[in-house]
């Protein structure tokens, strides 16, 4: 009988853990929509008729659902980034930056605020899946920003020991928890739930994207206001041209 090492072990866990996750997230998501469509279809039927004090308690229930429906998504989300590969091509990490401040937060950034961004460099990886991380961390300069002063966020890039790093300082609230590293755990919230609204699940996955390309990112606090969040992401021989 073959005994299997510590790594396998570790790996057979993994597996079991995502295995999990899936089934959680997706087989349990059916029965949180049915409440919701009959919590609507009471209100609806009865919209005349109901109490005040009751209608106002399937309101809480059906606020609560779609909470823990998105919870599920987020973790489905989660799960799937190890079930499903992403196809890599070559990237312009500028590009997408650029592309999540200008189009996707177009909604939620404020007039005022600038984004600064020195020469990106170009990046094998899954597009999507990048553009999801660009989105996470200049959606968190957005939210966590102090509404004293205009948002300023900056973004820069450099080579060190054969790793591109990338660095996205911005000058607003901070993180104001002794570890800010717990801000990359699946629903942890630095804030309360109310404020800013958010499920805590952005930097988590913006952190198994960044692992699954080799890299690492890391948060930190700056003494002057504001955060810096640094991606690490492997640099290649093709790159030699961006060392010198």
């Amino acid at each position: 009988m073959n005994m299997m090492s510590d790594k396998q072990k570790l790996e057979k866990l993994e597996k079991e853990f995502e295995e999990f996750l899936y089934i959680i997230s997706h087989d349990f998501a059916a029965p949180i929509r049915h409440i919701n469509g009959f919590v609507t279809i009471i209100q609806e039927d009865n919209k005349n008729e109901l109490d005040p004090q009751i209608n106002n308690y399937l309101g809480n229930i059906s606020k609560s659902g779609n909470q823990l429906d998105a919870m599920l998504n987020g973790l489905l989300t989660l799960s799937r980034l190890n079930t499903r590969p992403g196809e890599r091509t070559e990237t312009s990490l500028q590009g997408l930056f650029e592309a999540a401040w200008e189009r996707e937060l177009r909604d939620i950034r404020p007039d005022d605020a600038s984004l600064k961004v020195t020469e990106l460099p170009d990046f094998v990886g899954d597009e999507n899946r990048l553009l999801h991380v660009c989105y996470a961390i200049l959606e968190n300069c957005i939210l966590y920003r102090d509404p004293d002063v205009t948002l300023e966020v900056e973004i820069t890039h450099q080579v060190i020991d054969a790793m591109h790093v990338i660095c996205i300082k911005d000058n607003g609230t901070g993180v104001n928890i002794p570890r800010v590293e717990r801000v990359f755990k699946p629903f942890y919230r630095a804030v309360p739930a109310s404020r800013p609204p958010g499920l805590g699940m952005g930097l988590a996955i913006s952190k198994k994207i960044i692992e699954q390309h080799d890299g690492s990112i890391e948060i930190e606090n700056l003494e002057k206001g504001g955060t810096k969040v640094s991606i690490f992401l492997p640099f290649h021989s093709r790159d030699e041209k961006l060392a010198s």
